[in-house]
């Protein structure tokens, strides 16, 4: 087509695409010199400075280093420095365990814990480094084709075909195992070791056994634990290259391993080396048999050879008191009016049946109502075990109920106790009528904050650090008891834990030391509340008589319990000198038996444990919404004395009282609905406990803390 249009190349109209960035807008920017500019002067930041960031680099290579050096000069045993001693604590699994070998391959020896000894396991919890176990699988019977049985967890024994039934831990050992995991392990090895007089094993029994040993000791103390047979050598070794390991609640308390002691007029020096935490000079120290004393001045040697000058002599500053309780003050400064002898004598005779009854009522020793909770000292009906069985079961099969005798009057047994709306709810006056023995006790003000200031001042630089040899120069309390010579043992105490105060545990149930094969073999002894006991909390150790209770929200009420049952966790409260959490807390009776175990809860002398004691009554005649209620009272007066409680039934209804009905305690009730003949009425009443002194609330004597 000749009339066609096109357009020229050079008539500007050409397409033209946007070209590729050569260079980033950033990158532009700082070749223009453009961005941020580093400041000059005083005002300059240190991230901002150049080569800020391979410092940081390097200084967190130079930490990780740092660590693995600490951990291998661990490892090699440098921490404890100087010659502190090792202490290994030998630990057999069964009666034929050669535990006297395995000691005697350890350079230095090692203690040897008797086996099933509860009471030497826990001081290998308190003083050890090192607990070695050695399980020496033990044929149960004779017979080879015994039938193949393998535990889940092997904690117990092993049988295959042609081998003889083993037995990996005996029951009293088994007690010694528990006791300390529940003080707490510090580093711990196993040892395969064949029994006292065997042959080395050789074949299929050296496999069946070190499968065996394999599966113990990872099930009882985890896969991460080694373990070495003594028969191959190398025990020795084995110890040396464990990490160490400080339980939780010995890593902030120092404690003093003692090689010498010697008194001195009015003080005690003592020599040995620090463990645990580096010993201060600014708390006090606490001796075994001869309680808190405090330090005067403490020499730091390198080694134990104290021929030379010592390396540095550190001055005590310690300005809390030695004496543990308050100081009896029961005038309160004076402005109490109690009356005087003279105002006794001539007080004018109460008027017979009228309130003499009911003054008379608290008079009585705090456990003089007669519900079964006596504290043991003078009740013969109660030290007897058949008794307290009996008691035992009653209170399992009818928790809290009391009979009121007919020849008694209820409003005297029961004139401390009040009937509460609402146990959760109702408000109950933590100082209202408070016992002569808490006159001794201290509360602190806050508790968590107390304990942790005492944490940072434990954590704090300076003292004698672990594995120095020291001696210590101490002043004691005026008229202490001589110190424990036969074992020596210090340790030192944090803030305020020299003070006496309600000291409160969470315990469970148990029964260690008694030589029976389980829990359910076990043919114990009911234990009771206010029952004599010795308390070992951490390091110290002293008489008690206990209160359980439920295990209540922190200021919450708590509710008193007659015994301590198994299963379930309930708190101990006991006087004693306040303790800070963590730490282990075992409750033994006389004959060494373990009978309950747990940890240090807190220290609260205002915790309202409250005691319930239900009345029963059975309906005579129900119509409609009101009954005639029998066998609760059995006169009129009591019926009116406890008429402004409120009563309620076992199928949930509410009640209270409208009259009495004659002579014999009969009284109507109003009831919330119509009752069944079958239903039983309740009147729930409640009282404040207390835990007891060892010689009673009037007994002055100091608490004998060893």
């Amino acid at each position: 087509m000749a009339d066609a249009h096109h357009h020229r190349a050079s008539s500007g109209l050409k397409q033209k695409n946007k070209s590729h960035k050569s260079s980033s807008k950033r990158a532009t920017k700082r070749a223009a010199g453009a961005g941020r500019v580093e400041r000059l002067g005083p005002g300059k930041k240190a991230g901002n400075a150049a080569g800020a960031k391979e410092k940081r680099l390097q200084r967190a290579k130079q930490l990780r280093q740092s660590k693995r050096d600490e951990l291998a000069a661990d490892r090699r045993g440098l921490h404890r420095g100087g010659d502190a001693p090792l202490n290994v604590a030998v630990v057999p699994l069964g009666a034929a365990c050669d535990g006297a070998a395995v000691a005697a391959s350890l350079p230095g020896g090692a203690a040897r814990v008797g086996h099933g000894d509860v009471a030497g396991a826990l001081d290998a919890a308190a003083r050890a480094d090192v607990v070695v176990f050695v399980m020496c699988p033990t044929a149960l019977d004779d017979d080879g084709a015994a039938e193949a049985m393998d535990d889940d967890d092997g904690r117990s024994r092993a049988t295959t075909a042609g081998v003889a039934q083993l037995e990996a831990c005996s029951p009293e050992a088994r007690d010694a195992v528990a006791a300390l995991k529940a003080a707490g392990l510090p580093a711990v090895l196993g040892v395969l070791a064949p029994p006292d007089g065997d042959a080395p094993w050789s074949g299929k029994a050296q496999r069946k056994r070190e499968s065996l040993a394999r599966r113990f000791f990872g099930a009882e103390f985890g896969d991460a634990v080694p373990w070495v047979d003594a028969g191959a050598g190398g025990v020795a070794a084995a110890v040396a290259a464990l990490p160490p390991k400080t339980p939780q609640w010995r890593a902030r308390r120092a404690r003093l391993e003692v090689a010498a002691m010697r008194p001195e007029p009015g003080g005690l020096v003592l020599e040995g080396w620090v463990r645990d935490a580096p010993l201060s000079p600014s708390r006090l120290l606490h001796v075994r048999g001869s309680g808190a004393a405090r330090i005067a001045e403490i020499a730091v040697f390198r080694t134990s050879d104290t021929s030379g000058r010592p390396d540095a002599v550190l001055a005590g500053d310690c300005a809390e008191p030695l004496e543990t309780a308050n100081a009896d003050d029961f005038l309160n400064n004076g402005e109490q009016t109690w009356p005087s002898a003279d105002e006794t004598a001539r007080a004018p005779e109460p008027a017979p049946e009228t309130d003499a009854d009911y003054f008379k009522a608290w008079d009585v020793p705090d456990d003089g109502d007669g519900d079964g909770d006596g504290d043991g000292a003078g009740d013969d009906a109660m030290a007897v075990d058949d008794a307290k069985a009996a008691a035992f079961d009653e209170e399992l099969e009818f928790p809290d109920e009391v009979d009121v005798a007919e020849d008694a009057n209820a409003r005297d047994r029961f004139a401390r106790y009040r009937a509460l709306p609402s146990f959760a709810a109702s408000d109950w006056d933590v100082y209202d009528s408070l016992p002569r023995s808490y006159a001794k006790v201290h509360a602190l003000a806050r508790y968590d904050a107390a304990r942790r200031r005492a944490f940072d001042a434990a954590d704090a630089p300076g003292g004698a650090a672990v594995g120095a040899y020291v001696r210590v120069v101490l002043e004691v309390a005026p008229g202490a008891p001589p110190p424990d010579a036969e074992s020596p043992a210090a340790s030192q105490l944090l803030a305020h834990e020299n003070r006496l105060t309600v000291a409160h545990f969470l315990v469970k149930r148990v029964s260690l030391g008694a030589g029976a094969a389980s829990a359910d073999d076990v043919d114990e002894e009911p234990l009771a509340s206010k029952e004599l006991l010795t308390v070992t909390c951490g390091h110290r150790s002293w008489p008690c008589r206990p209160v359980f209770s439920t295990h209540a929200l922190k200021g919450a009420k708590a509710k008193y319990e007659r015994f301590l049952r198994r299963g379930d966790h309930f708190v101990c409260s006991v006087f004693g000198p306040l303790t800070f959490g963590p730490a282990p807390v075992f409750l033994r009776r006389a004959t060494g038996e373990v009978v309950a175990a747990g940890a240090a809860l807190d220290c609260d002398p205002n915790r309202v444990t409250l005691k319930r004691a239900v009345l029963t009554g059975l309906p005579a005649r129900t119509h409609k919404r009101k009954a005639v209620v029998k066998q609760m009272f059995y006169n009129p007066r009591d019926v009116l004395y406890f008429k402004p409680a409120a009563l309620t039934t076992k199928h949930g209804l509410t009640c209270h009282i409208t009259e009495p009905i004659g002579t014999h305690g009969h009284f109507k009730v109003a009831l919330s609905k119509p009752m069944k003949q079958n239903d039983t009425i309740l009147l729930t009443l409640y009282k404040r406990v207390y835990p007891k002194l060892p010689g009673g609330d009037d007994d002055d004597a100091p608490l004998a803390i060893s």
